[in-house]
């Protein structure tokens, strides 16, 4: 009964605490989709734009695009430096802040002003959609920040977690492939590939212009149509994904792999932390350290890392080990404790 009670109280206290987002949206004439939204409780605004294209609308032997030009799209425009003179020194000198990222669907990028610094959002985020600066050196820049940032998130427990499951999830649909892409794909092509990318998907009528804050709806709109009405609409960009079967049972994948330096394991079945030997090969020992990572307690088990292979074979996870750990898995599921699985 207490039970019961708690949750209609929370259920009451939800109802009254909650509110309406009240916002006026409409189109221009170059297909671009505007939403605003006033709230003056504070003097700040925002301004974003997000264009409907992730990794699910890439090429498949050109993967990694959609991510990449949210970096790119940052190295300046014909009226924007590149470099920390370009955009940094713009938004910081106005007291600002910026980021974006992307997503198998979408890419996003946003500006936060003090609200009498709006203007100067709208500018940046017209410029970024209308004379974005495409070149070859701003594509090599970009292509070590990109590998850089592939390393720091792989190197790490769980590091390609997502990229294993997507690829076992998924059959057919593009949702199978990564945001960050393949580094070989993004090597391999060519600036025209990504001028061509640019311009079929960075365009006004594959893209919302949010504007929130502490605004003026009239004086908002008369500055939307003076940066965005006059950019070109690009063509249309069309869809046909694939379908995947519907998903009927659990699939259990566990990724055979080998233990190397600076990488990590999940078990003490894996690598003893008495005897530092391997079970894939027992003559072949490694020196590992405790890692505790809270993750890890779904499991029962402690995370170690591979400080250092004293021999120079590669350490394998044998079938036998996979099968062990794939029937522990298991285990947990029919116990009814799967909400303490994180995966």
């Amino acid at each position: 009964m207490k039970k019961v009670f708690f949750t209609l109280t929370a259920l009451i206290s939800l109802n009254i605490n909650s509110q309406s987002v009240e916002f006026q949206e409409y189109d221009l004439d170059n297909g671009l989709h505007v939403i605003l939204h006033k709230d003056n409780n504070a003097p700040v605004v925002v301004t974003s734009v997000m264009y409907h294209v992730g990794a699910k609308d890439e090429d498949p032997d050109k993967t990694g695009f959609a991510h990449f030009f949210e970096h790119l799209l940052f190295e300046g425009t014909k009226n924007i430096k590149s470099g920390y003179s370009g955009w940094n020194n713009i938004i910081n000198s106005n007291g600002g802040t910026f980021n974006a990222n992307t997503s198998s669907d979408r890419t996003y990028y946003y500006e936060i002003f003090p609200s009498n610094k709006l203007e100067i959002g709208l500018w940046l985020e017209s410029e970024r959609m209308l004379h974005p600066v495409v070149s070859q050196k701003g594509i090599d820049t970009q292509n070590e920040v990109v590998k850089e940032e592939k390393r720091l998130s792989e190197n790490q427990p769980y590091g390609k977690l997502l990229e294993v499951v997507v690829e076992n999830l998924f059959k057919v649909h593009p949702y199978k492939g990564t945001v960050i892409g393949k580094m070989e794909h993004l090597d391999n092509a060519s600036e025209e590939d990504y001028k061509k990318f640019n311009k079929k998907f960075h365009v006004p009528n594959n893209a919302v212009l949010v504007v929130a804050g502490d605004i003026d709806y009239n004086e908002t709109i008369d500055l939307v149509k003076k940066y965005f009405d006059d950019i070109p609409r690009g063509e249309d960009v069309e869809r046909n994904f694939p379908v995947e079967d519907p998903i009927t049972e659990s699939n259990w994948f566990i990724k055979e792999g080998k233990l190397n330096p600076g990488t990590y394991c999940l078990t003490k079945d894996i690598v003893s932390m008495n005897t530092g030997e391997a079970i894939g090969k027992k003559n072949s020992k490694v020196i590992v350290e405790d890692f505790t990572d809270p993750y890890a307690s779904a499991f029962g088990q402690n995370i170690y890392k591979v400080k250092h292979v004293l021999t120079k074979q590669d350490l394998y996870i044998s079938n036998e080990d996979i099968k062990r750990w794939d029937a522990h898995l298991k285990n947990i599921v029919s116990s009814g404790k799967t909400q303490q699985l994180i995966l």
